[in-house]
Order: structure tokens, then sequence, then C-alpha cells
């Protein structure tokens, strides 16, 4: 979500430098008004344009996608109640992080993180919500603090 933020965010940025500086090298008259128009209609592509882009797989990828989610879940699932540990949180954490790799330029859903292997920490974080609601364990259950151990 970060890094499509800063993708906007500099896209608009660049559309508002090059459009002040177009109409500031226009002359007066017609063409500057005419300029105006286009520089507004091209500062308004550049908000726009970014959000037609999120909704880019058809439903049925989407389908197909969370039927692949729900199946690699339920295997996780599977694994881990044939575990009888004390920490079923920190055992799920620890199964999430041996199936993929933390990418912070990787994807930000759970299906990335448990499809492709790769994942941001948004990514993981829904991967192992979903994986807790799997297991059904209780929200305040499934916190798992990680703390840097200086090592």
């Amino acid at each position: 979500m970060m890094a499509f933020l800063r993708t906007w965010l500099l896209g608009l940025a660049a559309a508002a430098v090059l459009t002040s500086l177009a109409q500031s090298l226009m002359p007066q008259g017609p063409v500057k008004r005419a300029g105006g128009l286009v520089c507004a209609l091209v500062l308004l592509w550049a908000m726009l344009f970014p959000l037609t882009q999120g909704a880019s797989l058809e439903p049925a990828q989407l389908e197909r996608r969370k039927g692949e989610l729900a199946l690699a879940l339920d295997a996780l699932r599977w694994e881990l109640e044939g575990r009888a540990g004390d920490t079923p949180a920190l055992e799920a954490a620890q199964r999430l992080l041996e199936e993929g790799t933390f990418d912070p330029q990787g994807g930000s859903t759970a299906w990335d993180w448990l499809h492709t292997g790769q994942a941001n920490s948004e990514g993981l974080s829904l991967a192992m919500a979903a994986l807790c609601q799997r297991l059904e364990l209780p929200e305040d259950g499934c916190r798992i603090t990680v703390t840097d151990t200086g090592r």
C-alpha cells in the first residue's frame, strides 16, 4: 500500500510540475486558456488513473485465487492441528515463515504470501490473520510480538 501511495504521489507531483511549467511558458490569450484546460485535464488524469488500475483482475481470477487461498490455508490448518502444542499462534507464525520470504516490494495479500511465496509485511499479516481464523483462534490469542534479540 505504501509503495502504491508513493508511486501515486510522485506521479501527481511530476504532473503538477510539468503542467505548471507548461502554463508558465504559454503566451497570453486563447492559447493560455486552452492550455490551462488541457493542464487541468492532465492533472485530473494523473489523480484518477491509478485508481482504475487497482481492479485489474477479472472476477473469475479473483474466485480462482480465493479457492487457491482456501486450499492453502486448509492444508496449513490440518498440518498445525496435528501438532499438540501449547502456543498455536506461535506455531502458526513459524509455519507461515517457513512458507515464504519477506519481500518489502512483494505483494500485499495473503494469496501472495501463500501462493507466490513472497509478500511484504501487509501480505504476511493478512496471511497470519487468515490462518488464525482457519484455526479458530481467538483474536487476542493470535497476537505475536517480535522483539529484537540483538543477535
